[in-house]
C-alpha cells in the first residue's frame, strides 16, 4: 500500500476507536460477513449489523479527512490552484493524500460534506 493510502487508513481505523460497540466485530463470521460488503456495493436494500458496520466503515474515510487535509491547508491548496501555481496532482502529493481523495477534498461541495460529517 502506498504511503497516502496507508495514512488514509491508519487514520480511518482511528476513527474507529470512537465507533460505538455494535459497530465491533466480534466474531469471524461478523468478520467474513463485513469483508462480503466492504469488497461488493453497499445496497440500500440490505439490512443488518454487517451492512451497518461496513456504512461506519465508509463514513469513517470522510471523517478522516479533515484532520489529514485540514482547512488551513485547504485554502493555501486552493490558492495555489487557482493561481494555476499548483496542479490537483502537485496538490496531492503534497497533502500525501491519495488522489480521488485530494479531488473531493478540493471540491466546492466539501465544506458542505465536512459540515455534515462532523455533526454525526
Amino acid at each position: 500500500m502506498s504511503v497516502d493510502w496507508q495514512r488514509v487508513v491508519c487514520g480511518k481505523e482511528l476513527i474507529h476507536v470512537m465507533d460505538a460497540h455494535v459497530a465491533h466485530t466480534k466474531t469471524a463470521d461478523e468478520v467474513s460477513d463485513l469483508i462480503i460488503k466492504l469488497l461488493g456495493p453497499l445496497s440500500t436494500e440490505d439490512f443488518g449489523l454487517a451492512d451497518f458496520v461496513a456504512a461506519k466503515d465508509k463514513l469513517a474515510l470522510y471523517q478522516i479527512l479533515p484532520v489529514l487535509f485540514p482547512e488551513a491547508a485547504r485554502k493555501a491548496a486552493a490558492a495555489k490552484l487557482a493561481a494555476r501555481d499548483k496542479t490537483i496532482e502537485d496538490i496531492a502529493t503534497w497533502a500525501c493524500l491519495p488522489l480521488q481523495l485530494a479531488r473531493l477534498v478540493m471540491t466546492e461541495e466539501w465544506p458542505a460534506i465536512e459540515k455534515g460529517i462532523c455533526t454525526i
